[in-house]
């Protein structure tokens, strides 16, 4: 089964010097990254910040990267981060048990929200 965590993606520096927040599918060692932007409808929240504003997820977290306190409206985004890691998991958990061979499939349809 593919497995789920939400990170901060320090692959690619905004130009504003931050990183955005997404969501990274690993399925067969096979890192995948998507964008939390590009998965939520309401784009009013920003989901990006600096590595100082965010908390890696630890063991205990289940891959649950958060928005540290000192991020302006740190509460509505992890709550939001939370909603999306469950909902992926359960849709890979059910992919899983159908056989369903390539998880990646499912983030790249835009009803997604």
């Amino acid at each position: 089964m593919a497995t789920t965590a939400i990170v901060l993606n320090t692959t690619y520096k905004l130009p504003n010097g931050e990183y955005s927040v997404a969501l990274r599918v690993t399925h067969e060692r096979k890192p995948k990254h998507y964008s939390i932007s590009s998965l939520i409808v309401d784009n009013s929240l920003a989901f990006k910040c600096s590595t100082e504003h965010w908390k890696i997820a630890n063991a205990e977290d289940n891959g649950l990267g958060k928005f540290r306190k000192s991020f302006k409206q740190y509460k509505q985004c992890n709550a939001i981060l939370e909603a999306k890691l469950k909902e992926t998991n359960a849709i890979l958990k059910k992919y899983d048990e159908q056989g369903f061979a390539c998880p990646y499939l499912y983030f790249h349809y835009p009803h997604w929200g």
